[in-house]
């Protein structure tokens, strides 16, 4: 077994401390609109759940990629791949720096209750981190006391807390989180229904975040985070191998902010300890990474903004015949530019260095005009994603030769609030992407990584939500979302057939329509979701057929204690997300929440 993260390492910072938010009266999703910032496109706040996959699932875009529950889970938007879309850190990307993706089962529950997710990536403000959008975990310090305890059906198990001290300096605030699924729920797969077998999942989360007031002009943040998971990834094929899996991470961040009145100065240090544990009978794989960033940025006069980024990933896999290290260095700097009333135009250019050699130098371009009830804006850009540790150094299929790959992207969106109850959001993307990175079999048995396609992903998002009352002390919330992507191979040179099809996993529709009906202490919530086929493989030959899945939320809200029961899959649909693993058919949860308000929040 390998060496042990020492736990006495837990000490944190945090950057984006302490966001206000609306009071959570039911800990369920709740997802809403907000307008697109100078730096990056921030479409959706997301606030706590039971399971991060819920809301990032409504998402307009968002395809799930699960092999069964509490295992991998991995996100692809908009028709890119999983590896496109990061996690985000105060400003540091969690993907795995040897296998490009994150995993979401991974995620606490109710720590990071003001989490947001971008659309578009920002490789040029925090180094490799994607082309495909981020979910950025942020949390704030509005409750002084939050406790959750949930049971599932199928023997899933989960408690998680929080606390905020406050002083006139300084708060901090501390969360502990525990998981234990069997997940023995119910499925169907070829017209034969079973029971899952144990997954034995246990999984552990330490956070604390502290923010403190030197003076009026500086502040000084410290965040830290560690999680340990253990499980087995079963198969629901007749002889099929248990895999055994054990995560580790260790997550530690020190930020300092001082402001004048003619310029605002950040420096921000973080540390990255991951280690991963793969067995089965045949295979033991270890996997230890450790990646370290610095990151400057300077703001004159509120309109220039220069960024200096510095990050180095160590890794030492078992299965790689040496350490390998890779050293980035990325200098941005952003003009904002005020042409009048609520007109901005915002331009950014981002050359960089990827051990000690020119990279593709990234730049972006966004014009926003608002006006009374709305806001319009056009962007464009090019973004930069490096291949994965594996990609280049995977013994007999990894290739030193892999170029970046390359998206170029653009966008136009409108924002429009009709009065104070409806509010709709629309927008049109076009993403295109060069050097896509794919593993294929050579004659000689082996995969390799291949600069193989050149993809184009193009769509239409809009967003329709309203809320209204009636009679006495009845609110109803509705949301629609849809999404309409087509992303498409270009160009394949191990495949040339392929050129025109659908990439596999990507709906060509989704449909989601959310409410809610609350009525003085009482709640009821019914989300619909639907999605029309997805192929199985590139060459679109089979594909999985759509479907249309209902859950549902029963819910009292008492003072400072709510109770929640949830139904997943009410209507009891057989469908799945990815070949093989068949989604759960209908199942319960009972879940208990009590929070206390700070008084001066």
């Amino acid at each position: 077994m390998r060496s042990r993260i020492n736990l006495l390492s837990v000490f944190t910072i945090f950057t984006n401390a302490l966001f206000a938010q609306e009071e959570v009266l039911l800990p369920a999703y709740i997802d809403t609109v907000t307008i697109e910032t100078i730096k990056e496109e921030k479409l959706y706040a997301i606030v706590p759940a039971q399971s991060l996959s819920h809301p990032l699932n409504l998402l307009p875009g968002m395809t799930l990629l699960q092999s069964g529950q509490s295992n991998l889970l991995s996100i692809i938007h908009r028709g890119m791949a999983s590896r496109h879309t990061h996690a985000i850190w105060n400003s540091i990307s969690l993907n795995s720096s040897t296998n490009g993706v994150f995993d979401y089962t991974l995620m606490p529950m109710l720590y990071f209750n003001n989490t947001q997710f971008w659309n578009t990536g920002t490789s040029q403000n925090y180094g490799n981190t994607s082309i495909g959008g981020n979910v950025n975990l942020a949390t704030e310090a509005k409750d002084a006391i939050q406790v959750m305890i949930e049971a599932g059906e199928g023997e899933n198990y989960d408690a998680a807390s929080s606390f905020v001290l406050r002083s006139k300096k300084v708060i901090s605030k501390t969360g502990f989180e525990w998981a234990h699924h069997k997940n023995a729920y119910r499925y169907e797969l070829n017209g034969l229904q079973g029971i899952a077998q144990n997954s034995a999942f246990k999984n552990i989360h330490l956070l604390h975040d502290t923010y403190l007031s030197i003076n009026q002009n500086t502040d000084l943040h410290f965040a830290a985070w560690w999680q340990n998971a253990n499980r087995k990834i079963p198969t629901f094929l007749p002889n099929g191998i248990i895999q055994l899996q054990e995560d580790e991470n260790i997550r530690i961040h020190a930020d300092i902010n001082h402001r004048s009145q003619s310029f605002v100065f950040n420096q921000s240090v973080a540390l990255l300890k991951e280690s991963l544990e793969f067995q089965t009978l045949d295979i033991n794989s270890v996997s230890n990474v450790t990646t370290l960033q610095s990151l400057s940025s300077f703001t004159l006069k509120k309109n220039l903004n220069i960024k200096i980024v510095t990050k180095q990933e160590i890794a030492s896999p078992n299965f790689f015949d040496s350490t390998k290290k890779r050293n980035e260095t990325i200098a941005t700097i952003q003009r904002n530019v005020e042409v009048g009333l609520q007109k901005n135009i915002t331009l950014q250019i981002s050359p960089r260095l990827v051990d000690g050699k020119t990279a593709p130098f990234t730049f972006n371009a966004l014009a926003d005009v608002g006006y009374s009830n709305g806001s319009f804006n056009v962007k464009m850009g090019r973004n930069l994603q490096l291949p994965s540790l594996n990609d280049l150094y995977w013994p007999n299929g990894g290739d030193q030769t892999l170029l970046s790959e390359v998206a170029w992207q653009g966008g136009v969106s409108w924002n429009h609030d009709f009065n104070s109850l409806h509010r709709l959001s629309a927008s049109v993307f076009n993403n295109y992407i060069d050097n896509f990175i794919q593993w294929a079999p050579e004659n000689n048995g082996f995969w390799r990584a291949f600069n193989r396609k050149k993809v184009w992903s193009r769509g239409f998002e809009t967003i329709y939500s309203t809320t209204f009352s009636f009679r006495s002390n009845n609110l109803i919330k509705l949301k629609m979302n849809y999404g309409f992507t087509k992303s498409t191979s270009q160009k394949d040179i191990k495949n040339p057939t392929t050129t025109g099809k659908q990439l596999p996993y990507v709906p060509l529709h989704k449909l989601t329509l959310s409410n809610e009906w609350r009525h003085k202490i009482y709640r009821i919530g019914i989300d619909l979701m639907y999605q029309s086929k997805r192929y199985e493989s590139s060459d679109n030959f089979s594909s999985l057929p759509g479907f249309l899945a209902m859950n549902a939320a029963i819910g009292i809200h008492l003072n400072s204690v709510s109770i929640a029961l949830n139904i997943e899959n009410l209507t009891d649909v057989k469908y799945t997300l990815l070949t093989g693993f068949p989604r759960p058919l209908r199942r319960f949860e009972i879940l208990v929440y009590y929070h206390l308000t700070n008084k001066d929040s």
